[in-house]
């Protein structure tokens, strides 16, 4: 009986240092992770950024290139203005996302973005959001170890992202810089209800007055590219004015 009886001590020992031991596990992926992104303290300062970039997207025929701006402060307003080239004609595409209040301007003719549509749009900031490192060290998210994967050449270590209200989110880092390589998470279409897979791929990190960013992005949806983007003229901000995320006129 004392023999089970210490078993059974020792079973409850392990039990209640696992979890101890993962959170402490985990601190050391965040904080080496906001190290390489230039900081904790210089990251937190820093709650907006502004970029330019082009963007490629894939599975409509012939792949159709787009530049672009990019105004974002998140985790609840973005303004992107997008602009290509269909059949030699320009086209330009404004999505802005305020809150709960959403907009596209297109061919002088302003929608607004409501429903499914405006849940998938705050959806896909709030992931990006959590893809930034930063908002990590608060108490809103529950953060579990997925242990070693290996993604190309490099060996990584995985997060899990729980928050209350949204998907959870899958982060992996490098292990050898620390810096984010890829984020999982499910994308819903408001169309249909349908989720598929998204995989989000970082690659090609600069210095940003101080920050590191990714400047290389690409987009697979079930295992399929379907997004390409080239990130420049990144620049942090402490916040902006609001007047960038209001409806478009």
């Amino acid at each position: 009986m004392r023999q089970l009886a210490r078993a059974l001590l020792t079973c409850l020992a392990l039990v209640a240092r696992a979890p101890a031991a993962q959170d402490a596990e985990v601190q050391v992926v965040l904080d080496k992770a906001l190290r390489a992104l230039g900081g904790e303290a210089r990251l937190a300062r820093l709650q907006a950024a502004t970029w330019k970039g082009t963007v490629t997207v894939h599975g409509l025929g012939k792949p159709v290139v787009y530049t672009g701006d990019w105004t974002v402060q998140p985790p609840e307003q973005v303004r992107v203005v997008a602009t290509s080239a269909v059949n030699g004609k320009k086209v330009e595409r404004l999505m802005v996302v305020n809150g709960d209040k959403g907009w596209v301007r297109q061919d002088g003719v302003t929608q607004t973005l409501e429903g499914p549509k405006l849940a998938e749009e705050k959806e896909r900031l709030y992931a990006a959001w959590v893809d930034t490192v930063s908002p990590l060290t608060g108490p809103d998210f529950d953060l579990g170890l997925l242990g070693d994967a290996r993604i190309g050449k490099r060996t990584t270590i995985g997060i899990r992202v729980a928050c209350a209200g949204h998907r959870d989110v899958e982060l992996y880092f490098d292990k050898a810089s620390g810096l984010p390589v890829r984020s999982t998470t499910r994308r819903k279409d408001p169309r249909t209800g349908k989720e598929t897979s998204q995989e989000v791929f970082y690659d090609d990190y600069k210095d940003f007055d101080g920050v590191k960013r990714a400047t290389r992005i690409t987009v697979k949806v079930n295992r399929r590219t379907t997004v390409e983007g080239v990130i420049t003229d990144f620049k942090p901000r402490k916040k902006l004015d609001e007047s960038a995320f209001a409806k478009p006129r």
